[in-house]
């Protein structure tokens, strides 16, 4: 209709009378070559208009277009800190524009990053779709034996659906939308869970879904005096200024897409010496976060009512796969560790085996295997009351932990002053080097590979903060008495 309307206008106006405004004819002319020539320079106009909005666009936000690699990058770290219920691909593409600069050009590629990112996350819930921990699990299968084993009574499973509701949830407040705050308990362990509800299709009834976590209660009082100061970051759009450590694995910090600001509450892992955001968590918008802190005193009055925390902060994430007890230095199990007193606490009374805490759930220990003789630097996880090793460590011969022992003083200084280019090699492609993430240095002790003529960090190693590094330096003399005693 604008098309034709806009001939009519060409058409009836004369060739020496251009720049003057004629109201349109409510008759086309009948005149086919005028039409076809206005419509042909009509389009040409249009083509020439959109490329002047290019030229303009691309000499506003800084001239180059964005590079596929810079993009596929960036998306990466930006897409496991959405909520993909309010994002959509075109606000994820104005989000790269903006920080990036003109992206026209990758808008395929964005669009095939984000679905397999979407399709990653469908096979990763693929076995517990609706729910996401452990506690929850097990409640269904509790709900299928007492249902009974039989598949064909449909009666039987909307009992066992309404079961899986709110079981073993004593405590629901709305946040915002579909957020909700709930109090569970999970093998004698009280949780405080921030998570997104949907409604069952069948039933009609809120269940909670896979997108939340699931707090023990010592990382909900880690949480709770930094709400008011997380909501002050959030609307004073403050990114990245506030990083609340919750666990050794668990951060709130605040994030922000499309212009809007969010508490992220979430699980991360490590990659290369880096913190990385992981997929377990959920982003709580102001309006949310107003009513979790109206909530926040009645819930630390129901999980702890004299303020002391009741779990440890070691208890390992609900929803966490059990982890395996890591191979020895060459294969085989580690046997679990008692408790270990804190570093630089005396060598009096101190075993070995136990180890030195160094805080977040990481410890040093001397170790034996196979006959060998190891200072082991490993991250611990709580499963039953009991400590035990994870999979995320090292273990060092006496002349490779010799080798840190007498360049402490160099690795400190280097970390004081932020020396990122420092790296001291232990040998066998094992280095201990420096990294930052979120502003926070880290001190790694890992082992390398090498591919493309480069080495590369790999899964082996413990990256620790500044604290945890000078708790290593302090237990230096009683791991050295530990190593001479064995």
């Amino acid at each position: 209709i604008r098309l034709r309307a806009t001939l009519s206008l060409l058409c009836a106006a004369p060739t020496n009378q251009s720049r003057k405004v004629y109201a349109a004819p409510t008759v086309v002319p009948s005149n086919p070559t005028a039409t076809l020539y206005f419509r042909d320079r009509l389009r040409l106009g249009i083509l020439a208009h959109r490329r002047n909005h290019r030229q303009a666009t691309a000499k506003v936000s800084g001239g180059s277009m964005a590079s596929a690699e810079a993009v596929a990058a960036r998306l990466k770290e930006l897409l496991p800190t959405l909520d993909l219920d309010q994002a959509t691909e075109r606000s994820i593409r104005q989000q790269l524009a903006a920080e990036l600069g003109p992206i026209d050009k990758h808008k395929s590629l964005i669009k095939e990053l984000v679905e397999k990112f979407l399709a990653e996350q469908a096979a990763n819930d693929e076995d517990d779709e609706d729910y996401a921990t452990e506690e929850e699990e097990d409640e269904e299968e509790d709900t299928r034996k007492t249902a009974g084993k039989r598949k064909g009574s449909a009666k039987q499973s909307a009992v066992a659906k309404q079961a899986k509701t709110t079981a073993g949830r004593e405590y629901i407040r709305v946040l915002h939308g579909n957020k909700r705050l709930s109090l569970s308990a999970f093998k004698g362990r009280q949780l405080v869970d921030i998570r997104e509800f949907y409604k069952d299709r069948d039933t009609d009834e809120e269940k909670p879904g896979a997108k939340g976590l699931a707090l023990s209660v010592e990382q909900w009082l880690k949480l709770r005096p930094q709400l008011q100061a997380l909501q002050q970051a959030v609307q004073q759009s403050r990114v990245g200024d506030l990083v609340v450590q919750l666990s050794s694995d668990r951060q709130a910090y605040v994030t922000q897409f499309n212009n809007k600001h969010y508490v992220n509450i979430r699980e991360m892992y490590e990659k290369d010496g880096k913190m990385l955001p992981g997929k377990k968590g959920v982003a709580l918008d102001e309006a949310a976060m107003n009513a979790l802190i109206s909530y926040a005193d009645e819930v630390t009055a129901l999980v702890a009512p004299g303020g002391a925390p009741a779990a440890s902060s070691a208890d390992p994430a609900p929803g966490a796969r059990p982890q395996k007890q890591p191979a020895g230095p060459k294969g085989g199990q580690a046997a679990p560790a008692p408790a270990a007193p804190t570093a630089g606490s005396g060598t009096g009374a101190v075993d070995p085996e136990a180890g030195w805490d160094l805080g977040g759930d990481k410890r040093v220990r001397v170790s034996r295997y196979g006959g060998g003789l190891y200072v082991d630097l490993r991250e611990f996880y709580t499963k039953d009351g009991e400590k035990l090793p994870g999979k995320k460590g090292i273990a060092l011969k006496p002349s490779e932990y010799k080798a840190v022992m007498e360049q402490a003083g160099a690795i400190t200084a280097a970390a004081t002053s932020g020396s990122m280019n420092y790296s001291l090699d232990l040998g066998a492609k094992r280095k201990v080097a420096l990294s930052e993430f979120r502003g926070k240095l880290y001190v790694g002790v890992r082992e390398y590979y090498e591919k493309d003529g480069k080495l590369l960090p790999g899964q082996k190693g413990l990256s620790m903060t500044l604290d945890q590094w000078q708790a290593l330096v302090q237990a230096m003399p009683a791991i050295k008495a530990g190593l001479e005693a064995a």
